[in-house]
């Protein structure tokens, strides 16, 4: 299969002599920049190829480098999501709950703001907190232009601490309800 293939291309880029190993570096220009230096029209090609008809699931299977695809490929990476909203049955609430949370960093695909709309409107219907918790963090800091949204989810975050959690972090310097957020400490890393 060629995901296989352009992910095998990638791997060797990253195994090659160069020292950092991140994606992106704000010293050296990290991955990114070793495979720019690399890029030919075959391993444009592949890239085309590869995310002209990958699912999306398949696409999410290349980890870091899904930032990578988007940077050498951003329209392409689009159009995926754009069949993935396309192929999707809005009468099941995980996969919308599902679909919005994988595609808020690829908001200007066409479906997506009407997808959220609709993610929005379940939400204040049923009340479902896993999609409650997701169009908060898929609106951010713009959950307060939605006022029916924003005070259902002030009203879970009551007694759910996913939801008060996304509400702290999104709003903690303008809205003083949520800021009595304290977190169990299990997301912290210890450097000792």
């Amino acid at each position: 299969m060629k995901h296989k293939l352009l992910l095998q291309k990638l791997k060797q880029i990253k195994s090659s002599k160069h020292m950092c190993k991140q994606i992106w570096c704000t010293t050296c220009g990290g991955l990114i920049h070793e495979v720019d230096k690399k890029m030919n029209d075959d391993l444009m090609k592949l890239i085309e190829e590869v995310l002209s008809d990958i699912s999306l699931d398949d696409y999410l299977k290349f980890g870091e480098w899904t930032n990578l695809l988007h940077h050498f490929q951003p329209f392409s990476v689009a159009a995926i999501f754009a069949r993935e909203a396309n192929q999707l049955d809005i009468s099941d609430i995980r996969q919308l709950d599902l679909f919005l949370l994988r595609a808020r960093g690829n908001k200007p695909i066409p479906q997506y703001q009407k997808l959220l709309d609709l993610g929005i409107e379940i939400s204040i219907t049923t009340g479902d907190e896993s999609l409650i918790e997701t169009v908060a963090i898929a609106l951010s800091t713009g959950i307060l232009s939605y006022n029916d949204f924003y005070s259902i989810a002030i009203l879970k975050a009551k007694n759910n601490k996913n939801i008060h959690r996304v509400l702290y972090n999104n709003l903690r310097e303008t809205v003083p309800e949520v800021r009595d957020y304290v977190g169990d400490g299990s997301s912290v890393m210890t450097c000792w």
